[in-house]
């Protein structure tokens, strides 16, 4: 797709490396005169995985001197002006004088066309969806959840016939992704489970998450499981810590639904007695080797972790 291949040809400014005149180029590519002139500033880059290199070394051969001149290459805007047509506040911050005809003197000079060939890899999911997908499509799914290696889509109705061009684009485009999934149906049963496809990468959904420091391990298609309930836990586990510490008593945190052991586990390894219980036998067998991932079995030894699989409300009367 040519809008996901370009060739840009960046505008460049050739700086001396012993320039007396013009201000440092630290100074050019922090001042409010000059940024938004500068190749970072393009409306594609905030579009773009990779920064665009502004500064680059460049030796350029001077025949009539017969020298080599160490000089720097200021990418540019491909839209910037020539120096000569600068707005007269930017002429004057990088020290150009209207009356200065000599062109070998030590300053700053319009320099070459600098071609930079980009590829899809280079952009944003939401960036190549946006051109890749048909407009009536409009906006593009932009909704995931990441679990480990896993990145988990709930596509639209309407997206259904493009879902694996979208699982690629995913796929390629997201850092330490190596699987993308969508569910199909609803979450359901008694383990609170979904089935899924598998749009792109390895069918493997055996993830590992590290959270608050606690290394965790299961089966994604097993066991319930949301990324996006992290941030609660980590308000409860504060609440319990504030707890046990203001008033200098024993904390027992009884779970009736621990899953994986997310939260229990980072509580037990502030040393919270844990009572925990869940109805997936698959969940509580993940919560125990996780335990012996994060170290925690002489807790368990100890009579601190307690898990065990059963219906919540049985858990809760034995209690």
């Amino acid at each position: 797709h040519p809008d996901l291949n370009p060739t840009i040809p960046f505008k460049s400014w050739l700086f001396p490396i012993n320039n007396t005149r013009a201000p440092p180029i630290q100074a050019i590519l922090n001042s409010h005169h000059t940024k938004p002139y500068l190749a970072g500033s393009i409306g594609l880059s905030e579009h773009l995985h990779r920064r665009v290199k502004v500064v680059r070394d460049w030796d350029h051969l001077r025949p009539e001197e017969d020298i080599t001149l160490n000089q720097k290459l200021i990418l540019l805007d491909p839209d910037t002006p020539a120096l000569a047509d600068l707005p007269s506040t930017v002429r004057e911050f990088l020290a150009l004088n209207d009356d200065d005809d000599d062109e070998s003197s030590l300053s700053i000079q319009d320099g070459p066309l600098i071609p930079i060939q980009f590829s899809h890899s280079d952009f944003t999911a939401a960036y190549q969806l946006d051109r890749l997908l048909p407009v009536e499509l409009h906006p593009p799914p932009s909704a995931f959840e990441t679990v480990g290696h896993v990145a988990h889509l709930n596509l639209r109705s309407i997206h259904l016939p493009y879902k694996k061009l979208i699982g690629q684009v995913l796929l390629e485009t997201l850092p330490n992704i190596e699987t993308v999934i969508h569910k199909v149906g609803e979450v359901t049963g008694p383990f609170r489970t979904y089935e899924f496809e598998v749009l792109a990468g390895r069918p493997d959904l055996n993830v590992e998450v590290i959270e608050s420091g606690i290394q965790l391990k299961f089966d994604l298609s097993q066991v319930y499981w949301s990324s996006r309930l992290s941030e609660e836990r980590r308000r409860l586990l504060k609440e319990i810590l504030k707890d046990r510490d203001n008033n200098d008593r024993d904390i027992i945190l009884a779970d009736p639904f621990c899953g994986v052991g997310a939260l229990c586990l980072q509580a037990a390894s502030r040393g919270v007695r844990i009572l925990a219980n869940d109805w997936n036998p698959n969940a509580t067998a993940a919560f125990l080797n996780n335990m012996k991932l994060n170290n925690l079995e002489s807790s368990s030894s100890r009579g601190r972790i307690s898990v065990q699989t059963g219906d919540a409300y049985d858990f809760l009367m034995d209690m």
